[in-house]
């Protein structure tokens, strides 16, 4: 007896783990996961892979599918991502290593806003913690930044806002870039 093929992941269930996020192009997060490396191999832990390197905007977890559409028209809605220079190293607690900018330009508050506006109004549930921008390059590490770490600041963009699915059906999961 042949079993059946599994559904694809569309069709899994109603509901999909999401959130919306900036995404450099491939130059750029070739160089984040460069230093995600070179940040491994001073502070064990996982360099993030360079197709999933990103900035999230707003973490939406577990959301139905159904609402994909309008997040997708709100996400066209929005304004261009505009220059954001990465200038420093940091770190949440010392297991998670990441690089962020010194402060948060002003398009990048402004797009922030106008995407929680917009998913109140779709009544979409999300991470409502402040916007602290930031590229994770390391997770697990040993210890946080230190003194011998230093970032030599660059352009994160050009980025594009993207919807973006994460799956957990393999080990480390992967995502499924989705373009408003």
């Amino acid at each position: 007896m042949v079993a059946p093929a599994p559904r694809p992941p569309e069709q899994a269930s109603p509901q999909a783990r999401y959130f919306v996020g900036l995404r450099p192009a491939p130059a750029v997060r070739a160089r984040l996961h460069r230093l995600a490396l070179s940040l491994a191999a001073r502070h064990g832990g996982r360099p993030v892979a360079a197709a999933r390197i990103h900035l999230t905007l707003a973490f939406l977890g577990q959301t139905p599918r159904a609402l994909e559409p309008a997040l997708l028209a709100l996400l066209r809605t929005q304004p261009a991502a505009g220059p954001l220079r990465l200038e420093r190293l940091g770190s949440f607690g010392p297991r998670l290593l990441w690089a962020g900018p010194l402060e948060i330009p002003a398009w990048l508050a402004a797009l922030s806003a106008g995407l929680r506006s917009g998913l109140d109004a779709l009544g979409a549930d999300y991470d409502r913690k402040p916007l602290r921008p930031h590229v994770t390059l390391l997770r697990s590490a040993h210890q946080g930044p230190d003194g011998g770490d230093t970032l030599r600041p660059f352009d994160f963009g050009p980025s594009q806002l993207m919807l973006v699915e994460s799956i957990t059906d393999r080990p480390g999961g992967h995502y499924r870039w989705i373009s408003p």
